[in-house]
């Protein structure tokens, strides 16, 4: 959920020889085999955990500046919850002084708290340095 860059070739016209270049494939496969690991040992670790400590780690890796916006629908689907019970931990962070809301989003007003949140996922602190 960041910005990015997509190269687009055309198929007709590239298909054949990228299918027929074992060192594109090799590094196609090994790509999407580090990706769908992250993916697994991500997805175990979030569904073992509350839905405040996912929801914090969440707003502080996808934050720009002190603002949240991510769209509700895709937040509550890569965390693996419903609409509502996102909705509902959002207005508990609003209420507990973590977050307020804004015409852009939400305003992070207690990194301190939220980070203590999100580390309750992280006891041995390998993800602080990209939660600030």
């Amino acid at each position: 959920i960041e910005e990015c860059w997509c190269l687009a070739l055309p198929m007709k016209h590239y298909r054949p020889r990228l299918l027929n270049d074992t060192l594109f494939l090799r590094k196609l496969c090994v790509t999407l085999s580090h990706k769908n690991y992250r993916n697994i040992v991500s997805l175990t670790q979030n569904q073992s955990f509350p839905l405040v400590n996912r929801l914090a780690a969440f707003i502080l890796l996808s934050q720009e500046g002190d603002l949240y916006h991510e769209k509700h629908t895709q937040a509550a689907e890569y965390l693996g919850v419903s609409y509502r019970h996102l909705l509902y931990v959002l207005a508990q962070f609003i209420h507990d002084g973590l977050l307020t809301k804004s015409k852009k989003g939400y305003l992070i007003k207690n990194r301190k708290q939220l980070s203590g949140l999100a580390l309750e996922m992280d006891p041995e602190n390998k993800f602080s340095g990209m939660m600030q």
